[in-house]
């Protein structure tokens, strides 16, 4: 006879085959996944970073972390600041980039859903189209069944329904072609105006530079004029100089005249013929000098108008 083994807590004494059911079972730990690509890439950067990190002048084991056993905290290594310092260090960066990464898909996803909103808007749009192109090609059936039963009008019907979408696509094609030879029209014509800008700003180029030359040919007549003006102010200085000494030398030998005249008046010893030579000299050196007086008038006059 079996023995009873002990109940469950609450139950009846099971027997045989029964108990190990109700036996308790070991279950072997989980063994843990391994990471992802990705994670153990990341985790590899973190352990070469702390690696290669600089520890802090203040860090200084404790002689519990200099011997091997359980109890060890991470404490006996580094302080609280020393260990903020430390994940500050190397995880601050690679979370900063994956912020960075996961705001740039967020972008990206914002930007795929707005493309997927405006693609099933379209896909909306066509389809009620296409469902408005459905009723009313059912309506055309529907009205040619209505209005006759003969099949050979119904065949004449498509036939031309054929015909004119044919003559449609053929229409379609024409204006691709159109389309073709104007995008090909408007690429002559963009290289035509391309030229055209340059040939305008070799123009303006042009322009400049003969604008320059005529400011500088300005500026040389502007110089000439003033030394022209000075060479005429100069001329008429000397002009006048001139005549006034061809005055004087005129009422001089005018007075020695005179004076000879009167001399040989007096003396009466010249001849009727010197008398009236004299005469005549004295006439014609008064003639000088009216005509020098006159020319000095006009220059006088000449001025005034100036």
């Amino acid at each position: 006879m079996n023995t009873p083994d002990p109940a469950p807590a609450g139950g009846t004494p099971v027997f045989g085959e029964a108990a190990a059911l109700h036996e308790p079972k070991t279950f072997p730990k989980p063994t843990p996944a391994a990471p992802a690509p990705a994670v153990a890439a990341t985790i590899d950067q973190l352990t070469n970073a702390f690696l290669q990190w600089p520890l802090p002048n203040s860090v200084c084991a404790d002689l519990c972390a200099t011997k091997q056993g359980p109890g060890r905290v991470g404490t006996n290594l580094l302080s609280f600041a020393e260990a903020k310092q430390m994940f500050t260090a190397l995880v601050a960066p690679v979370l900063a980039a994956k912020d960075a990464e996961i705001a740039r898909l967020k972008e990206q996803e914002e930007r795929w859903r707005d493309a997927t909103t405006r693609l099933r808007d379209e896909m909306e749009h066509q389809a009620e189209r296409a469902q408005g192109f459905y009723m009313d090609a059912e309506e055309l059936r529907r009205q040619i069944v209505e209005r006759t039963d003969d099949a050979e009008v119904a065949m004449k019907f498509q036939k031309k329904a054929e015909k004119e979408r044919d003559a449609l696509k053929a229409q379609v094609e024409i204006l691709a072609a159109q389309r073709e030879g104007a995008l090909g029209g408007a690429a002559v014509l963009r290289v035509r105006l391309t030229d055209a800008t340059a040939t305008i700003t070799d123009l303006r180029a042009r322009l400049e530079q003969a604008q320059t030359l005529a400011g500088l040919r300005h500026q040389e007549l502007c110089d000439r004029d003033i030394q022209l003006a000075a060479a005429t102010a100069e001329n008429e200085r000397f002009t006048k100089m001139a005549v006034g000494l061809a005055v004087a030398n005129c009422h001089e030998e005018i007075e020695e005249l005179n004076a000879q005249l009167e001399k040989y008046r007096k003396t009466s010893k010249m001849t009727e013929a010197e008398l009236a030579t004299a005469t005549a000299e004295l006439a014609q050196v008064r003639q000088q000098r009216n005509e020098v007086l006159d020319t000095l008038e006009k220059v006088r006059a000449q001025e005034g108008e100036t």
